[in-house]
């Protein structure tokens, strides 16, 4: 008897989420404002948006006006508001934080992620990604999208990306795999830089870092004139490549097949390397 009256006092004393589900139309767009806490959004096949929060002091708003739904805290408060989202698949997702961890998952349309402090976890997002953050890695995987990526203080991480790349950290790695574009400039202070993926006819891909490595996988059949600057490292090639350019100032160009893609790596104090792909 004890252990049941026990049981229904700590489920009393224990918090309660308040659940609010808003019907939306077919396109409809998500602005969601987070000031403090984690953001966790999933998506189904209805045309609703389920809200689940741990606030119970009514400080959230909830308002539809038209196709867009706006999610935000009422006034300013200075406790944390922890939200889990399920929208429809094809909801277009906007999201601005200044403490907050997002993490979104099954994306099929347009995602825009803004916050001060916090990760940045995507998988999904179509037509355009754009992943910004001061404190906090990003990470972004299966997505068919342009991206634009950036971060000052942590790693960048692209994983099965269709489409154009603009990816920028400080002091961190940037890492992509699996990547199918045609556009890619990747950019870095502090770090490493590594793409894995096609290397397409008449494409433009610029890796570049001041103190960190360069790492390309580049079949040896493609088609691409390839410019190296490696000013205090090494430059290493997988197969024998006839490089031009001036040995003194560490630089070289040289051309596999017609050379119609453009790639250029550069590293002030770290090695440059064109490799197979997968080796």
């Amino acid at each position: 008897m004890l252990t049941h009256m026990m049981l229904a006092m700590l489920l009393a004393a224990a918090p309660q989420r308040a659940d609010t589900t808003v019907t939306v139309p077919q396109g409809a767009r998500l602005e969601l404002t987070s000031r403090r806490g984690d953001v966790v959004i999933r998506t189904w096949d209805r045309n609703a948006v389920r809200v689940s929060t741990d606030d119970e002091r009514g400080a959230l708003r909830i308002e539809r006006t038209g196709s867009v739904l706006q999610v935000r805290p009422r006034d300013w408060t200075e406790h944390s508001i922890d939200l889990e989202l399920t929208v429809p698949r094809d909801m277009a997702i906007r999201l601005n934080g200044m403490d907050t961890e997002v993490d979104i998952q099954g994306a099929g349309a347009e995602v825009d992620v803004q916050t001060l402090n916090g990760d940045i976890t995507v998988e999904g997002g179509s037509g355009y990604v754009n992943l910004r953050t001061v404190h906090g890695e990003i990470e972004l995987s299966n997505a068919h999208a342009r991206v634009n990526a950036g971060t000052v203080s942590e790693d960048i991480t692209l994983d099965n990306v269709d489409g154009d790349v603009r990816a920028e950290t400080v002091n961190g790695d940037i890492t992509m795999t699996d990547m199918r574009s045609g556009n890619v400039s990747a950019e870095a202070v502090t770090g490493d830089l590594k793409y894995e993926g096609t290397i397409r006819a008449n494409g433009h891909y610029t890796l570049t870092t001041h103190s960190g490595d360069v790492a390309i996988g580049v079949p040896r059949d493609a088609n691409a004139t390839i410019r190296v600057s490696t000013y205090q490292g090494d430059f290493q090639a997988d197969y024998p490549v006839r490089m031009i350019g001036s040995t003194e100032d560490r630089e070289f160009t040289f051309t596999l097949g017609n050379g119609s893609a453009s790639i250029s790596l550069s590293s002030f104090n770290g090695s440059v390397r064109v490799r197979r792909p997968g080796s």
